[in-house]
Formats: C-alpha cells, structure tokens, sequence
C-alpha cells in the first residue's frame, strides 16, 4: 500500500503511487551523479557543505548537494571570496605603507610579510635610493633593487654536487644595469646627500662611499659563511678554488664551540683514548664544513654539516612534516652505535608570522665517549681504544641481532644477561622513552603515567630484573637504555633503539583531556574520535564509506569498506578495538578506541596493512563529546613503519577545537591528505603529506557542524 497519487523514493530509485494505493509503479532509477528526492531524479549539482560565490552572494551547497543557499551578501569592502566575505585589508603583490615594503596574498586579504625600507626609502612598491632611483641616463637603477644575496645563494645550492662534500660557493655574475652604466653599480650616480656614510648598511649589503649608497654585494667576512670578502669586488671568495673550507677549529668534530666531542680527550673525567689503539687507516672523518646556514647552501639532507648544533637550518619545510636527522658531525653518520633522530617541521616560536623551519633532532644516539663495551660509541671507526680494554659486556649497535624490530600490539623481550653476562651484578634496571604521543602525556599537568603503571603507550614489565618485557602499542622509535650495578661499586651501561613496525598505513591520536588527571584538569574526559576516509570513495563523514568508531572496529567478511581484502588475523594480536576480531582482520580497522578512559592515556589508532599505489586518504578528528571543551589533539602519520608527520605538537596546537554534539556535529579538524608510495611487491615504501589548512592561512582547518569531506 502506498499513499494515493503520490511519489516516492526508495533508496535512488523514484516510484509512484497509482489513485487508489495499492499498486507503486517504478518511475526511475537515478544515475550515479543524481540524488531520488520527492520521487524524482534531481541531479547532484555540487559537493554538502560547498561554499562558493555568486557575483556578491556568498552560498553554501545544500546538505544533498542539490543546490545552493544563499548565506550573506558581500560588499566592495568585504567581496566574496572562497564562499565568504572577506575584508580587503592590503593591496595584492607589494606595496608601500609609509616606508614599509608590505606583501600581500594574492586575494588582498592577508598580510605576509613586511619591512622596513630604511636607509633607502620606500616608493612604488619596492626599496630605492633616497635620490628617486634615476641615474643620469635616465634608467632606473636595476642593480640597486636586485636581491643579490638571494640570486646568489640559488647559485650556490645549484653548483652543490651529490655528495654534499664539495659546494662551488663561486657568485654569479652581477646583471647590467638597464640603459647602460658602468661596471661598478652607480658610480656615475649624481648623489646629494651622506647616504649609508652616516646610517649603517643592512643585509647583505656594504657601503659605497663615493655615492653613499648601500649597493649589493659584501662589505665584511662576516656575511661570507666562511669564506672572505673581496673588498675590492665585494664578492664572497673562498679558498681552495672555490670549495668550503673544512674547519679544523677546536676539537676533531666540532666546530670549535663545543657542540660535538665524538673523540674524547678526557676533559669530562672520562677515560682518554689511545690514538695508536685506532689506526689512521681506520678513522672515520669527522667531515665538518665551516659554520654556514645551511639551507642557504642546498645542504638540506637530515644531517648536520657545518657541526654547529642544528640540522638543516633555514631549509624549507612543510608545517607537521618529519624526517630522520643525525645529531653528530656528518662522517659519523651510521657509523659504530650512532643513529638518526626525527625532527618535525613546526612554526618559529619567536618568529610566528615567518615559514616553518624544522625543529631539534630528538631521539637518536649521538657520538659519546668511549667505554670498553665492545661498542664504537664516539663513532670513530674503532672499539674499544682505551689501554687496558677487556670488555666485561658488550652493548648493541644498528643491525644487532640481539635488538630486532618490535610490532605493535606485541610482548618484546629484553633479557639483560645477552648484554652483561657477568654473575656479579647487584641491581639491574631497565629505563624507556616513547612517542609523540607518549611525550604528550607526560607533559601533561600533574601527569601520573611511567613506563611501568600502564598509562602510556606501552608497558614496561619487571623493570628491575634482568629478564624483563615491553607491551608495544603504537608504531616508532622507542630508546631503551640498561644499567647494571655491579658489586665493585661501577655501573655497565647500554642504550639502544628499537624500531616498532607495522606495514601500510597507520594513524594515531591522542589528545589532553584524557587519562588520570582529565577530572582535576579539564574537568573530565572527553571522547574525542580518530575518522580515515578514502579520496574518491568516501564523499561524506559518519557513513559507511567512513573508517572510525562505527565501521571500522567490527568484522566484516572479507574485504573491508573500500573493497580492500582482509589482512591475515595474526594481524589484530594483541589488545585490539572493542569489537572481537576473530575470523576475519578487517582492512582498514580501528583497533583503539577510546571513549572516555579515565585510568590511562590511550591513543586511538586506525590501520590500513595494504593500501594500493597512488591511493589518496583523508585524516579526520572529531570532538564527539556533548560538553562543549577545548581540546588540543595530535595526530600522527606512519608510512611502511616510519613515521613521516606529526600534527598538532607544540608549539603547532590546534586552536578553536572545542564543540562537541555527536555524529556530524561539534569541531571537525581536517588534518592531512596522505598519498600512499607501494612497491611492485605490494609494500608501503612512504607517502606524500599534504597538510590541510584554513583557506588562506597556514592555520590548522577547524570546523563546526560540517560533516563534508
């Protein structure tokens, strides 16, 4: 039965209804672009919650993607722009405000950068001499507005070969000057006034003093990186045809400021080496170039080449990015026990409004002095140099196969006696550092979590005994360090990495207001919910086609929402969702969920073990608590076992998440889109992240009741 004269939809297909009720005839059936609405196929003319603008009117696409509203009516003053008004506040391109050079975006609606002009003066949008930039031709004077130190450092990291080990510093040749002039930059200007011979020049710069005028080029060593000023050219020159000098400042490795001592002299109270224990045949170079910036010099490749204390300085990054680093002089990199750290991509605290740089080298094991262990610890290329050396242990290096790597949702042992075998020892103790994830937490306010009482991301059991064992839970580097009294009163120590890996794509979120101290701090807990969707696949969240609380913590047969077929079930071990997964291991799959955990810090977690080559996913987080309070999740990123983003950490906090409701309400954070790299062979080799920002900033995208994708 059916109501008379009527039409209807079932699913996407249209019916009617005949005069009397009782029989329902098949109208339509409604193509894959077209929505069945009121018993008629009505096509899909834009995306749920699209904003876009129509002349002056700012418009939204209704919640079937059948057409659009409008929301507000823009002025000249605030024109539509990206589906809002939005206030001109800058002219686009560069301009001049008083004597500041101010760029604009491109819209007109956001200042990116400004300066101050002065000693020259500010006019038609650029920096020019005090005199109107006229030389006596008439020309305007080019080489007085060319960024000399810019051109010349693209020349630089243009000439810098593979290897990194020899940089052709050599700058290019200045350009001619527009109209004619001579060789020299305007030293045929007329000049009426003292110019830089009273006010110091800027940047790299130097003194003209015939004119008066800052002119591009150098006026010291000092902004050489290294190398000498020519004060004749006013070009940077560098010995050895051109090459960066090594330094041999200071001690072998340094820079002569202190930053490594891979090769112990003994000025700590450490044991001193015996040179002649480590044949110079064998010696591993410390390979320091002189101090340089040095993404100036194309040098950004995670390892610290001019020894000074950071990685990759002024090198470009993406905001939330990471990547392996080495905190030690670049020859020793991989050599003996040193290994690589991760550094993420964040926001100059000091300089906000400037691109992101990368961050410290965290993790990792650097040069330290030598200890008889049977371990090359300053990474020289010898063990052991010190007189008398009979190791009573012997520690683990990369590659040991005492040390293998861990999985998550997995028991790893640590047995004491494969490192120190001696019957002498009174006390053992087992210490371990974690995650992103587990760095949060104990950050937190009065934070209550330790290795041992089950409130972080993994477990450490029987911490005090030689055999003792670790309960993985998430992915990544996780440093582990052994201490053995011994009963002469000295202490045997080892400190290693353990590599915990999963295959395909794994994403993880914690958040703060969880755990112990969420009731003292943020005045309970809050649910908070981890969303992964498929580009392409899913075109709304809290659907079926939506991998979080609702789909991907039960079994299904045998593929998962996206068609994926199902991972072996060895691969849901361990502590898993709150759904059994017992015949089948779901792909993609949530295997934490944490809705309102009191006792402990846990992490949500989604998998993805075989993603195909070239498959685009979206990162989601939901406040999906009712009560309306802030929250600052981190989210982080593992391609093929490596961790490849961190979103949300200090100082990059997530703002404006703070409204809860349930499915599809409350703040939405849209985090990253991850494009997945698969080998022939079907495995995860890395991914592209993409970072999703607010249109027009490089602010974190958070939204309020906007369930669209």
């Amino acid at each position: 039965m059916c109501e008379p004269e009527s039409r209807f939809c079932r699913g996407n297909v249209a019916y009617s209804c005949d005069s009397i009720g009782a029989v329902m005839t098949q109208v339509d059936v409604c193509g894959s672009e077209e929505l069945c609405l009121d018993g008629s196929c009505a096509p899909i003319v834009c995306t749920a919650d699209q904003a876009d603008c129509d002349g002056d009117q700012a418009r939204v696409c209704n919640g079937l993607g059948t057409g659009y509203s409008s929301i507000e009516t823009c002025t000249e003053e605030a024109p539509c722009l990206n589906g809002r008004c939005q206030v001109l506040v800058c002219e686009p391109g560069l301009a001049c405000r008083g004597n500041l050079l101010v760029s604009c975006n491109s819209d007109g609606t956001q200042i990116l950068d400004q300066q101050d002009c002065a000693p020259l003066v500010c006019s038609g949008g650029q920096c020019v001499g005090v005199d109107g930039g006229v030389d006596r031709d008439g020309g305007r004077r080019d080489a007085l507005f060319w960024d000399h130190r810019v051109d010349w450092d693209h020349a630089v990291a243009d000439r810098a070969t593979p290897d990194r080990s020899r940089i052709d510093l050599a700058a290019p040749e200045r350009p001619p000057l527009e109209g004619g002039g001579s060789d020299r930059p305007h030293a045929d200007l007329d000049l009426v006034d003292a110019g830089c011979r009273a006010v110091p020049c800027v940047g790299f710069t130097y003194c003209d003093e015939e004119s008066g005028l800052c002119l591009p080029g150098c006026g010291s060593s000092s902004q050489c990186g290294g190398g000498y000023c020519d004060l004749v050219t006013h070009r940077c020159e560098f010995s050895d045809g051109g090459i960066a000098q090594r330094d041999t400042a200071g001690l072998p490795g340094t820079d002569g400021a202190g930053h490594y001592t891979p090769d112990s002299a003994g000025v700590d109270g450490s044991t001193v080496i015996v040179p002649e224990l480590c044949p110079v045949e064998q010696q591993v170079s410390p390979g320091c170039l002189a101090p340089m910036d040095e993404g100036v010099y194309g040098l950004c490749d995670g390892l610290d080449n001019d020894c000074d204390g950071a990685v990759d300085e002024k090198c470009p990054c993406r905001k939330g990015a990471v990547q392996r680093c080495f905190a030690g002089p670049p020859g020793r990199h991989n050599v003996g026990a040193c290994q690589d750290g991760l550094q993420t991509c964040v926001t100059p605290i000091a300089q906000p409004m400037q691109p992101p740089v990368w961050g410290p080298c965290l993790g990792g094991i650097s040069p330290r002095a030598e200890v008889c262990d049977g371990l090359d610890n300053d990474c020289n290329g010898c063990s052991d140099e010190i007189e008398g050396c009979v190791p009573v242990g012997t520690c683990p290096g990369p590659g040991d196969p005492r040390v293998p790597d861990g999985r998550p949702f997995s028991s790893y042992p640590l047995h004491g006696r494969d490192f120190y075998p001696g019957d002498n020892a009174v006390a053992w103790r087992w210490t371990v550092t974690g995650t992103p994830c587990d760095r949060m937490f104990l950050a937190l306010p009065g934070s209550t979590a330790t290795p041992e009482n089950g409130q972080l991301s993994f477990t450490l059991h029987n911490g005090s005994s030689a055999e003792a064992a670790l309960d993985f839970t998430l992915s990544g580097d996780y440093t582990v360090t052994l201490d053995v009294d011994l009963a002469s009163g000295q202490r045997f120590s080892c400190t290693w990495i353990v590599h915990v890996r999963a295959p395909g794509l794994r994403v993880e979120l914690c958040w703060d207001a969880t755990g112990p101290t969420a009731q003292r701090y943020f005045g309970g807990t809050l649910d908070i919910d981890l969303h992964l969707g498929k580009t392409g696949t899913t075109s709304r969240w809290f659907t079926p086609a939506d991998c979080y609380y609702a789909t991907g913590q039960w079994e299904y047969e045998q593929t998962g929402i996206w068609g994926y077929p199902a991972s072996p079930i060895a691969s849901c071990t361990g502590p898993g969702a709150r759904g059994a997964f017992s015949h089948y291991c779901p792909n993609p799959r949530l295997d934490i969920d944490n809705i309102s955990e009191s006792t402990q810090y846990v992490p949500e977690n989604i998998n993805l073990d075989v993603p195909r080559a070239g498959d685009i996913f979206r990162v989601m987080v939901h406040h999906y608590d009712f009560d309306d309070r802030p929250a600052k999740p981190l989210v982080n990123v593992y391609c093929g076992g490596e961790l490849r983003g961190t979103y949300g950490a200090a100082p990059d906090l997530v703002s404006g998440f703070g409204y809860g409701g349930g499915d599809g309400q409350g703040s939405m954070w849209r985090v990253v889109d991850v494009t997945m790299q698969v080998d022939a062979a079907g495995n995860t080799t890395g991914c592209a992240l993409n970072p999703i920002f607010a249109p027009g900033t490089q602010d974190y995208w958070v939204t309020r009741d906007t369930s669209s994708y």
